[in-house]
């Protein structure tokens, strides 16, 4: 992740104001968008790639088309499975991890377990 620092002043007047750094970063994303819609795979290529990536627009437009047979096989061939799951006891090797990862007030508010 590069980090960016810039500064700039608070107040109108740089000269009787405080420098403030203003951080910026980015970093790589990986975009699951063989299952999203072209509309929603154009949109964040418009918003997301940077200009030299813009570039690669239409390869990557392409290779959303080719997959889409694939997505569309895969939905009918998955279609009901998450209805199957069943809910079991947590394994008794995974009890010491899982205590360790809800003695965390931020997990059990996320969790709304508090």
């Amino acid at each position: 992740m590069a980090k960016k620092i810039q500064k700039t002043h608070v107040g109108s007047d740089p000269a009787t104001t405080h420098p403030v750094a203003i951080g910026t970063s980015s970093f790589r994303q990986q975009y699951l968008f063989a299952f999203a819609s072209q509309p929603e795979v154009r949109a964040y290529l418009r918003t997301q790639l940077t200009p030299d990536e813009a570039s690669r627009t239409p390869d990557i437009l392409k290779a959303w088309a080719t997959a889409q047979s694939h997505v569309q096989a895969l939905t009918q061939s998955e279609a009901g499975l998450a209805d199957t799951i069943q809910i079991e006891e947590v394994p008794v090797g995974s009890q010491a991890s899982i205590a360790a990862m809800l003695d965390n007030d931020l997990v059990r508010k996320a969790f709304q377990l508090e």
